[in-house]
């Protein structure tokens, strides 16, 4: 009786071997003439062929698994070993049929429905549909992360201990849960990667080098404990749940982390909220193979920062003693007061309240005006060709002209000429300089003798006057002028001014 029933078992179990090698074989035939279909156009015999045997691959696929599930129960109810290498071997070999096979599909699919894009080339032939797979898996109930990192550990230890330390998982079995599991910017890290076997390594290495780093695990618990706030007025249960969940959790992650020196640590955290970003960032790029940093490793990189800074800095004590060194030396040298910076003329002006603000702000222009008649770096007025030529030619050397002929600015014409200087000779508006005399004169015993100069408050404004008698009378005036301190500064004196 014995014999007969380990017969039976015997034969039960290599029928249902049999069945799960005749589901692939037949799933075999379908994959090869997918393969075949998807290089052929889409009105061709074979993938029409093609699409008709697809629709029998999930009942394959499903008689597989309830055939593999009956025979790990006859194995199991006589303690045989299952599953054997073999048997491992046999599903390892019909997913891969499978997988393909689906993916196959989907490009025929597409290929046939314009409207729908193809899958990528560079993975379509093993691309499966996620959404039927998932639905042969057993399901878990796994957390979810969407990328916060204090969610990170909960979720990594869940995981390992369901999917990725499980060995009756495959690697495309773990890779299907965990992008089920993942949501927000954590499945942002891993979408670039193909759904196939051999990427689920690559893509759980990529999440753990991003979350699973235990200085920034340590930072943000620490950070959960110093943004708490204290609880207001009388405590209640509620008030003091929420803190134990907050700072107590927060501690024994914390602890769970194995700071090699906590105390140092917790100091460094507190002591760099104190420095700028820039400063944070330098310190954190030359510390960045430190596991945890110390707060004796940040006043040691201050302290450089500091020496840094100063050596750099123009304004450091150093530099300033060179400097005044040499500006001793250089005085030392050269007892004369420095010039003043740029052209200067010595200035007479009237006797008028007005000339004082004309003659400051004569010195503000700027030396970069360009002469229209030699071409120099200088105002028109300033022009020595101009102000030696005699008066027709100075009209001819302005012929093209197109300023001021009154205040000779070139940034306006005489009609927009705002200033209220005129001919001290006729009173018309163009400058002095400019004045035509007559050629007789019109008082023998009386001759005026006028500068070929301009009106200009920065050069000779006042007007001296000779009379060609035996007793000429002398006028006086006053003018102010401007001289040279040992600063290099104009300074305003009032002179009285003596013809005689």
């Amino acid at each position: 009786l014995k014999k007969s029933k380990e017969a039976s078992i015997q034969f039960i179990i290599v029928s249902l071997t049999r069945r799960l090698k005749d589901c692939v074989n037949e799933m075999q035939i379908i994959h090869d003439q997918g393969k075949k279909a998807v290089n052929e156009p889409s009105t061709s015999p074979g993938v029409s062929l093609f699409k008709s045997m697809g629709k029998t691959l999930d009942a394959y696929h499903s008689e597989f698994k309830q055939y593999w599930n009956e025979l790990a129960d006859a194995c199991d109810s006589n303690s045989i070993e299952f599953p054997s290498k073999s048997d491992k071997d046999l599903r390892a070999n019909m997913r891969h049929i499978y997988y393909n096979a689906l993916g196959n599909l989907e490009i025929i699919s597409a290929r046939l429905n314009p409207n729908v894009p193809p899958p990528a080339p560079s993975f379509n032939a093993s691309l499966p549909n996620e959404s039927r797979i998932a639905k042969s898996l057993p399901k878990l109930q796994l957390p979810t992360f969407s990328g916060q990192l204090l969610e990170w550990p909960k979720f990594r230890d869940t995981y390992s201990s369901l999917v990725h330390k499980e060995v009756g998982y495959s690697d495309m079995d773990k890779f299907l849960y965990l992008r089920a599991s993942l949501k927000g910017s954590a499945l942002s890290i891993i979408s670039h990667l193909p759904l196939e076997e051999m990427n689920y390594p690559l893509a759980w290495q990529a999440l753990l080098d991003t979350y699973d780093h235990h200085r920034l695990l340590a930072s943000a618990y620490l950070d959960q404990v110093l943004s708490f706030k204290p609880i207001q007025g009388k405590a209640t249960s509620e008030s003091l749940k929420n803190f134990l969940s907050t700072v107590s959790d927060s501690i024994s992650s914390f602890k769970f982390l194995k700071v090699d020196n906590e105390l140092e640590f917790v100091l460094f955290h507190l002591a760099i909220k104190g420095l700028d970003p820039y400063t944070r960032e330098q310190f954190e790029i030359e510390h960045k193979n430190e596991k945890f940093p110390t707060f004796e490793s940040l006043t040691k990189f201050v302290k450089g920062r500091i020496v840094a800074l100063q050596l750099s800095s123009p304004n450091n004590p150093v530099a300033q003693s060179s400097n005044t060194i040499a500006i001793s030396k250089q005085l030392s040298k050269d007892s004369k007061p420095p010039k003043p910076k740029g052209n200067s003329r010595t200035s007479l002006l009237t006797n008028d309240k007005s000339i004082d603000k004309k003659f400051q702000s004569a010195h503000k222009r700027s030396p970069s005006t360009i002469c229209f008649v030699c071409k120099a770096a200088h105002s028109l007025l300033s022009c020595e060709v101009f102000n030696r030529a005699p008066v027709q030619q100075k009209y001819e050397l302005l012929k093209d002209w197109k300023g001021c002929v009154n205040c000779m600015s070139s940034t306006h014409s005489v009609h927009q000429c705002s200033s209220k200087w005129h001919c001290r000779f006729c009173s018309q508006r163009h400058h002095s300089s400019l004045h035509r005399f007559d050629d007789k004169v019109p008082n023998s015993s009386s001759h005026l003798v006028v500068p070929d100069v301009d009106n200009d408050p920065s050069s000779f404004c006042g007007q001296t006057f000779t009379v060609a008698e035996v007793e000429p009378p002398v006028v006086l005036g006053t003018a102010v002028a401007g001289i040279l301190d040992a600063k290099g500064q104009y300074q305003n004196i009032r002179l009285v001014i003596d013809s005689g």
